[in-house]
Order: structure tokens, then sequence, then C-alpha cells
């Protein structure tokens, strides 16, 4: 990792050569690397994150006998007409996943 650091400062004071000038005699890497810093805004869609669905569909869980089967979308409208806004496949992978993570 070093060793990469130490590429691109090299890089960059070949490429910033003319600016060198600003610089005192023996630019530092957080000089240099200030030169070389710029800002990139990306503007992202708000929508619901995958984290705050998977809380909700272990809340559903917990409240219908801790089993990742009741909080699927077709046991929620089967049993107490109500809509949720995952697929049964969210709650397919949200078991796999679990399960992937279990110790024993």
């Amino acid at each position: 990792m070093a060793f990469v650091s130490l590429i691109v400062c090299l890089a960059a004071l070949v490429a910033l050569k003319p600016r060198l000038g600003e610089l005192k005699d023996t630019p530092s890497l957080r000089q240099v690397h200030s030169l070389m810093q710029f800002t990139v805004l990306v503007k992202v869609v708000p929508h619901e994150g995958i984290l705050v669905k998977a809380v909700r569909a272990l809340n559903t869980a917990a409240r219908n006998g801790f089993k990742l089967d009741h909080a699927k979308g077709s046991y929620q409208m089967e049993k107490h007409g109500r809509t949720v806004p995952w697929e049964d496949d969210f709650i397919e992978e949200l078991k796999r996943g679990l399960v992937a993570c279990r110790v024993m």
C-alpha cells in the first residue's frame, strides 16, 4: 500500500511540475495530495435502504413468532390483510444471509 502511495506521489510530482513553485522546497505528501484533490458530487436518488427493509422484516417476523416465513408478503396478506414493501424473495435472501452468518 505504501508503494502504491509512493508511485502516486511521484506521478503527481511529475504531472504538477509547473505548480511546484507554489510549494516549499521539498513538498510533502500532504501538499501534493492537496494539489491533486478535487471534489466530485454525485446526486443519489432518495430511496429506502436495504437495511431499513431488513430491520422491518425482522421486526415483523419477531411479532409473528420469530419465524421469517411469517414476514413474507404472501403470509401477511393471507393472515392479516396487510401489504409489506418487500417481496417473498427478499425474505428468502435474508434467511440465506442469516444462515450464512451462523457460527454453529
